[in-house]
């Protein structure tokens, strides 16, 4: 799951997407921290790039990674 500033990583956006994934039988979730570099595939594009942010923190990916193992799932960051 990409790990969108203010957008995907949310604690509210995570547990909702944990709590869908835990109803339908998926047991793993592989979390993908924010990657800056992308805004330069835009640029090459000529277009705007409109995600502004910084990648997470180790701590905030532990947090984010801490609530998919309470709803009892198998949690990586990549």
């Amino acid at each position: 799951m990409p790990l969108i500033p203010e957008i995907t990583d949310t604690p509210d956006n995570i547990r909702g997407i944990c709590d869908f994934m835990q109803r339908v039988g998926l047991r793993r979730i592989a979390l993908l921290p924010y990657n800056a570099s992308a805004g330069a595939k835009y640029e090459w594009l000529d277009l705007a790039y409109q995600v502004a942010g910084e990648p997470q923190s180790p701590e905030k990916l532990q947090a984010l990674r801490a609530i998919a193992q309470a709803f009892g799932l198998e949690a990586v960051v990549v």
